[in-house]
């Protein structure tokens, strides 16, 4: 076991991206030992993972995914990487340039983040994606940062 210094000081070297992936698996750990005080004897450590995040506000874990214009069903999903996301909403890069106002549908890369993205309160669990809107949308680099709000999934008119 670490002495408290020790950990200080490599958690003092690592980067604000790491640091957040850190707090998010110390919470999640938080999480199971707490359900696993509540409920002795149950099998907590297969359904961890979307019990803390009915509990969370806000993830900054990034992740890939796809996504696409809802009135451009027949072009491919593009890539983009969502580096934070809330119960309203997420913020998602890309190299593509996207508008103000575009709806959109989003879906992971790997299915074991879909759980992620179930933190909206509007996950379409049926074909596993979430609708979004943007509503800003910054240049910076070549890549493009969206900011998008859930939208329900009944309430989108889409042609896919």
């Amino acid at each position: 076991m670490y002495p408290k210094e020790e950990i200080l000081r490599l958690l003092g070297n690592l980067s604000l991206h790491e640091l957040q992936e850190i707090q998010n698996f110390i919470a999640t750990l938080i999480t199971v030992k707490d359900m696993e005080k509540k409920s002795p004897g149950k099998d907590t450590h297969n359904n961890h993972a979307f019990h803390e995040q009915s509990r969370q506000e806000r993830f900054s874990t990034v992740f890939s995914c796809r996504f696409q214009k809802t009135n451009e069903p027949e072009i491919s999903p593009l890539p983009g990487i969502i580096i934070d996301i809330s119960k309203t909403g997420l913020l998602l890069k890309t190299d593509t340039k996207i508008d103000v106002g575009s709806i959109l549908i989003a879906f992971p890369k790997i299915a074991d983040e879909i759980n992620i993205l179930a933190i909206s309160p509007y996950y379409d669990r049926l074909h596993k994606r979430v609708f979004l809107e943007v509503i800003r949308a910054k240049e910076s680099t070549g890549l493009y940062e969206l900011g998008c709000k859930f939208l329900p999934h009944d309430n989108v008119n889409l042609i896919a």
